[in-house]
């Protein structure tokens, strides 16, 4: 109905419905403990139109992006319904509960992405490169073998094998392994290679190498055309995070398959999905050194347009991938952020209930606020650059 639309602009819908699920935390939270709730707003003003109910303003708002609590709050009244008021532990919970929704929100998202049919993209597992000195050189893995199972399950695609290994980092993993051919002409194939059972074991901090347009010392530096065969948009200079078995991989004979999984499997599905996305969001928190790995608003809606065409699957992952993000970015000590008035509270339980000034605070969370809309637009410079440059995100 709306194909006419560019992909990009569902990051909208997206961004708006992932903030709204965010604040009906904090209003559901703070209604239990009995704070009052001002107003809970879809989009910013300038208001549109609004209703009251139990002393409640709904508000549908004119910036279309996101959703907003209001909370009464007044430090100096001591009224009992003040959110300042109440006991450290309630506003802890209060204030923790968007994130935490976001959080938990894509257990939901996948255990229905997985009760519904959906396509799923099968093919063999194939090595595309092996990192030097990596476990996966030290096994004998080579360029061409194929990953036909781990730790005796037999994997259809390749984020089950990314999977696995997440779950057993710094131990022992088996791999089933269909070596490649040694005679060059000859292309690898059930009547022409081995299968050959190879342990190693996965890296908790796997190293990074700097991209270069020759290179002298294959431990801390990848060629560039090596380095964009892993990620297109990778300059000389960057730095390129190895996997923890430091193989790059890809798939052969990939082809799409619709299914479904029992009701009974698919809650189970959803929450193993749900770890690894976790898993994998942490990782590239932890892991992002460079300003690749970076990317503001514009760059996310580039980024939701191209995973859009590849089908709703891979989107609602995506939109699962925002809903962790965003719960991690909440709970970070980031004046303005849920995790900046956190920390306050924090602060006033080891003070034994005294608080910072009002003054202080709204000055720090004031900086921090202003902090965060820099970064902002110096992330959407970076990405309109990249944009202009014909680059992608993925």
């Amino acid at each position: 109905m709306f194909s006419f639309l560019p992909n990009w602009i569902l990051i909208i819908p997206i961004l708006t419905s992932l903030i709204i699920i965010h604040e009906l935390g904090h209003f559901f939270t703070a209604k239990y403990f009995g704070v009052k709730v001002d107003e809970f707003g879809i989009g910013y003003p300038p208001k549109i139109i609004g209703f009251k109910y139990k002393g409640t303003l709904y508000s549908i708002n004119a910036i279309p992006i996101g959703g907003f609590v209001k909370l009464y709050d007044h430090p100096n009244k001591k009224n009992p319904n003040d959110f300042s008021s109440q006991k450290i532990y309630k506003r802890i919970i209060i204030l923790s509960s968007g994130a935490v929704i976001n959080l938990l929100f894509p257990i939901i998202l996948y255990t229905i992405m997985f009760f519904f049919p959906h396509t799923q993209t099968y093919g063999t597992v194939t090595i595309v490169e092996v990192a030097p000195n990596s476990p996966a050189q030290s096994s004998g893995l080579k360029t061409g073998d194929k990953i036909l199972s781990i730790n005796g399950k037999n994997l259809i695609n390749h984020s089950e094998l990314v999977e696995e290994t997440n779950n057993n980092l710094g131990k022992t993993i088996t791999l089933n392994v269909r070596k490649s051919s040694s005679f060059t002409s000859i292309q690898s194939s059930p009547e022409t290679s081995t299968i050959e059972e190879i342990q190693l074991k996965p890296r908790k901090n796997p190293p990074k190498r700097i991209v270069v347009e020759k290179v002298e010392d294959p431990l801390k530096q990848i060629s560039l055309s090596n380095a964009q065969k892993i990620n297109p948009n990778l300059n000389l200079g960057d730095k390129i995070q190895e996997g923890s078995i430091g193989i790059t991989i890809g798939l052969s004979n990939p082809k799409q398959i619709t299914r479904k999984i029992p009701p009974e499997k698919a809650f189970t599905k959803g929450f193993e999905q749900f770890k690894n996305v976790l898993s994998t969001s942490i990782l590239g928190w932890k892991n992002s050194s460079s300003e690749a790995n970076f990317t503001g608003p514009i760059g996310i809606a580039q980024a939701t347009g191209q995973i859009a065409s590849f089908g709703i699957t891979p989107l609602l992952n995506f939109v699962g991938f925002l809903s962790i993000s965003l719960g991690i970015l909440n709970l970070l000590p980031i004046p303005s952020l849920d995790g900046g008035r956190l920390l306050f509270v924090i602060i006033e339980l080891f003070r034994k209930g005294k608080k910072l000034s009002p003054q202080t605070e709204n000055l720090i969370h004031f900086v921090g606020f202003l902090g965060l809309i820099s970064l902002i637009l110096i992330l959407s410079y970076v990405d309109i650059v990249r944009i202009i440059s014909g680059q992608k995100i993925f």
